[in-house]
């Protein structure tokens, strides 16, 4: 995780259907969770609230990697440095709207990338 998915710790805390787990299983002898890591830019954080707090106030890089999803899924195709202008270009229209998913979609859908790509 460190290297892969820093924030996967921060999401152990929940089961793969969502729900809260201090434990992984239901065994008296079942390892704790531990939801305690670093951002990649060495930020640390203990729970997920904590992990939470730090990228609510970065909405900028949220709106930059659901983009990014959005338009992966969308096109089948990664994407790449060279469509870095486009991208900049999606969080500037979509940060006029305070990075609402409606306007992050929007901006993504109507882009160079999407309709090209």
């Amino acid at each position: 995780h460190d290297k892969i998915d820093p924030s996967g710790f921060a999401l152990e805390s929940f089961d793969p259907i969502g729900q809260f787990r201090t434990a992984y299983g239901r065994q008296k002898n079942a390892a704790k969770v531990d939801p305690s890591g670093i951002t990649p830019d060495g930020v640390p954080f203990q729970i997920f609230n904590g992990w939470r707090d730090i990228y609510v106030s970065r909405p900028k890089v949220l709106a930059e990697a659901f983009a990014k999803q959005i338009l992966k899924y969308g096109t089948g195709g990664e994407i790449r440095f060279s469509d870095t202008p486009q991208l900049e270009k999606i969080l500037a229209q979509s940060s006029q709207q305070k990075f609402g998913v409606k306007s992050i979609l929007h901006a993504a859908l109507a882009s160079d990338i999407f309709l090209t790509k």
